[in-house]
């Protein structure tokens, strides 16, 4: 993907993908961990984001690793249930970080 500067309703729905991402099957899934990979990026790449959008960005990619890996999820989660929280959550903070960098 294409770094470039995104609107407030671009940086939605890509977070809104990246959040929908928690429901995928636990597991190896390269083409969602390198489409997780390429929003976190363009999110991070958004001028005026600072540290606090690579931080956030980096929670929800790495979340969402354990997730789409072939074992991690089996040895770092406690349950899916509690996973696919930490992921949504992960996705929530980025969302207010970004939408807060793109009020400016």
């Amino acid at each position: 993907m294409k770094l470039r500067s995104i609107t407030a309703t671009e940086a939605s729905e890509f977070l809104t993908e990246l959040r929908a991402m928690s429901l995928l099957p636990p597991g190896q899934d390269e083409a969602a961990l390198t489409r997780a990979r390429d929003i976190c990026a363009l999110l991070q790449a958004q001028q005026h984001g600072g540290r606090t959008v690579a931080q956030a960005a980096d929670r929800a990619y790495r979340t969402l690793e354990i997730l789409l890996s072939r074992r991690r999820w089996k040895q770092e989660a406690p349950s899916m249930e509690a996973l696919r929280k930490q992921i949504k959550d992960a996705c929530d903070q980025l969302r207010v970080t970004v939408e807060s960098v793109l009020r400016v």
